[in-house]
């Protein structure tokens, strides 16, 4: 029985040797820059929790203290169909909702106290206002009624269609 030559693969198994060493050599560079980001990660995420963890401890001190104060923390918006109208549809009555909460921002922090005495102003904030390009048309709202409850402001709106009809004429009746 006759055994092969080696030095006829001497070259293929110094390359094969090689390549097997290679990528020992890259799978260990690779795991190296792999657990430094991780690391890297992994700081940064505890970090965040931290930042997450004081800002949640001041969003409660400053709730609490908002609450103590008696000031206005959210401002609801109720859209009520006008007499005799057929209800808004729900993604108008959204829209409209809060285009009137946006504009009434205004409110949030004040003290409760201070909307008590002066209902009537609070309420001719809305009076006849107009609000344009809801769904293509624009509304005309008068304040319905406006409740004050704890640090909660609501509002309840009629909500009129005001976009006029052209004429042939060309006036206005």
């Amino acid at each position: 029985m006759r055994v092969p030559e080696v030095d006829k693969y001497a070259r293929f198994f110094q390359a094969v040797g090689i390549f097997i060493a290679g990528g020992i050599v890259g799978a260990a560079v690779f795991m190296s820059i792999h657990q430094h980001l991780f690391n890297l990660l992994l700081e940064q995420n505890y970090a965040l929790k931290d930042k997450v963890a004081q800002l949640e401890e001041e969003n409660r001190r400053a709730t609490k203290q908002r609450e103590i104060q008696g000031a206005i923390a959210k401002i609801n918006v109720r859209v009520v169909a006008e007499d005799g109208k057929a209800a808004l549809d729900s993604i108008t009555q959204k829209e409209l909702e809060t285009k009137i909460r946006n504009d009434l921002k205004f409110l949030i922090g004040k003290k409760s106290a201070d909307i008590q005495d002066d209902l009537d102003v609070y309420t001719k904030l809305l009076a006849s206002k107009t609000f344009f390009g809801v769904q293509g048309k624009d509304y005309r709202v008068d304040v319905h009624a406006l409740f004050l409850s704890g640090n909660q402001l609501t509002y309840y709106v009629k909500a009129k269609d005001s976009t006029k009809t052209p004429t042939l004429s060309g006036i206005d009746d």
